[in-house]
């Protein structure tokens, strides 16, 4: 009888940290489950710490050669046997009933296509991370960066029967977020609300050896997103908003200042019937360095004065006297 749950996870020179999270599965306290393990072409001790767990549930699938992360996903998926496909990650460790736990939650929510969680980070940064919770909030925010840990989640897995791949192997890097964005307009996303996996932070995981790389990819999804609701930037808007989403923006004129404030409300207009309040909330969160910064750089104006205090950024009679004051200054030429 076909198990309820496939635990997916791709392997490749991870054997530092594989035996805890392996360990981590095979002693989960909901126990219907396959552990899919695909060995992509791995040339280190992987191997020989998968093959010498002796649990039954384990099936190994070798790649003959390095396929990448994409790839070797979707060779497991295509040969996975559980009505839910639970990700997770060589150096990551689950906590003991996060099968349980999703699966009542997906049993019980019929209509979720996608379920993440909570996760702790720990490592080289430790603080736990409370994802969103409803599929509005997840999908406005998927919007602008991936707001679903790959490791955390588990997948209905009719829900992509019809779904080519389900990932794009294409991209290297950020397939899951190029999956979640793909995907959120047809199944509906959910967030557990509570922690369920320990998130390994190091300096030999792919995210942070490859940060360029996944930034690039990451970007291309954002382009894609931005298209869906009809935009189509020049080379210079899209390289300051794919700035202010990588956290990289820092605006050195007045005329920067200007021209970002001016494109986070081109991009509100153009999406904002087809998004809620998070999506509102999102670029003016990108939004809120502009005021003071406009101090800074001496280049407050009337104008930027009326677009700070629609978006609710010089909230007070205080924040909008300073601001005036500055104005004053500018127009004076002192």
């Amino acid at each position: 009888m076909a198990p309820c749950v496939t635990v997916l996870m791709s392997v490749h020179n991870s054997e530092r940290y594989l035996a805890e999270a392996i360990g981590s599965i095979v002693r989960q306290t909901f126990t219907d489950f396959e552990f899919l393990i695909v060995n992509d072409g791995s040339t280190d001790g992987t191997l020989r710490i998968v093959e010498a767990c002796p649990d039954p549930r384990i099936r190994l699938i070798h790649n003959g050669c390095n396929l990448g992360l994409a790839a070797s996903l979707n060779r497991g998926f295509a040969q996975s046997a559980g009505r839910y496909i639970v990700r997770m990650d060589a150096d990551d460790i689950a906590l003991p009933d996060r099968l349980e736990k999703q699966v009542a939650f997906m049993e019980r929510e019929m209509h979720i296509g996608v379920c993440g969680s909570w996760y702790e980070m720990f490592g080289d940064r430790s603080r736990v991370v409370k994802t969103r919770a409803g599929h509005a909030d997840i999908r406005d925010t998927l919007f602008f960066r991936n707001c679903i840990a790959h490791s955390t989640v588990c997948m209905r897995r009719k829900s992509f029967e019809n779904c080519a791949g389900p990932y794009n192997e294409a991209y290297l890097y950020a397939q899951d977020y190029e999956l979640w964005c793909r995907t959120v307009d047809t199944l509906t996303f959910a967030g557990v609300q509570e922690v369920l996996l320990r998130y390994r932070v190091h300096g030999l995981q792919a995210g942070t050896c490859r940060i360029r790389q996944q930034d690039a990819f990451a970007d291309r999804v954002r382009r894609h997103n931005l298209l869906g609701i009809g935009l189509r930037l020049s080379p210079d808007e899209e390289g300051m908003y794919f700035d202010m989403t990588g956290e990289r923006f820092a605006p050195v004129n007045g005329k920067e200042v200007r021209a970002a404030a001016a494109l986070l409300e081109k991009i509100y207009r153009a999406g904002r019937d087809g998004h809620g309040s998070m999506f509102r909330n999102m670029l003016r969160s990108y939004m809120k360095p502009l005021p003071a910064r406009s101090i800074e750089l001496k280049s407050a104006s009337p104008a930027l004065f009326a677009v700070f205090a629609r978006w609710g950024l010089l909230p007070t009679a205080g924040s909008k006297l300073r601001y005036v004051r500055e104005c004053c200054k500018n127009l004076a030429g002192v």
